[in-house]
């Protein structure tokens, strides 16, 4: 059909061109004006009844075909009765004849190619249909997508809070660990300040209570650094105490 539209278009621009023609001629009055007004009264209808049928969908394309053109001729003989009457040229009362015929056969072809009730009435409960049915998708589409995306982020979530449980522990790992070292760091050191104070005591020798005393620390129990049996003469585990 858009090949009668093109077609259609193309005449009609030639009729434009013979109507500029035909108004030149007119007003040079040369008697070329007729020459020209036929063909393009003609070429204008034609293009005219090509373009509609072309840019309608019907499933009667010929019968709309000639109810176009039983309705241009129905107004182009309506003019020229209107003109008969007015210019009482006595062909007035044939052309509106014609027009009568005319205008009939326009209404009974329209009626024809008209698509009934019912068909119309399922058209439009298919494509109502058909619309819902869109609909359905449409929704179930935008559902899951946004189910996808709610997963998507749930599990994106899930990964976050694993990594900062990850970095939670190894902070924690990190923290015990320098706590060790801290604590072993501070042993060694104690270690190292108390072994040479137990090697003086633990070598300690008192010749007599005085030195004892001289060193302060009578009295000397038994099982301490510097004890002797010979400082502690009555055997009682205590030396020097007086």
């Amino acid at each position: 059909m858009a090949i009668l539209s093109n077609i259609g278009a193309a005449l009609f621009f030639i009729a434009f061109i013979l109507l500029i023609l035909c108004i030149i001629s007119f007003f040079k009055k040369n008697g070329k004006a007729k020459q020209y007004g036929r063909p393009t009264v003609i070429l204008f209808m034609i293009s005219i009844i090509l373009i509609v049928t072309g840019t309608t969908k019907s499933e009667h394309p010929v019968i709309e075909f000639f109810a176009i053109l039983s309705f241009i001729l129905f107004i182009f003989f309506l003019v020229l009765a209107i003109l008969s009457v007015i210019k009482k040229t006595g062909v007035a009362k044939k052309q509106f004849i014609i027009t009568a015929v005319l205008f009939v056969i326009f209404v009974a072809l329209l009626g024809i190619s008209a698509p009934s009730s019912e068909k119309t009435t399922a058209t439009s409960t298919k494509v109502a249909s058909n619309n819902e049915e869109q609909k359905d998708s449409e929704k179930k589409k935008e559902l899951e997508k946004k189910e996808a995306d709610e997963k998507t982020q749930k599990q994106e979530d899930e990964k976050r809070l694993a990594e900062e449980q990850a970095r939670k522990q190894e902070d924690e790992k990190r923290q015990a660990d320098e706590q060790a070292r801290k604590q072993q760091e501070e042993q060694k050191a104690q270690q190292a300040q108390t072994q040479p104070a137990n090697g003086n005591t633990d070598s300690a020798y008192y010749k007599n209570c005085a030195a004892v005393r001289a060193a302060g620390k009578a009295p000397l129990h038994k099982g301490q650094p510097g004890y002797s049996s010979h400082l502690d003469r009555d055997g009682d585990g205590i030396a020097c105490e007086k």
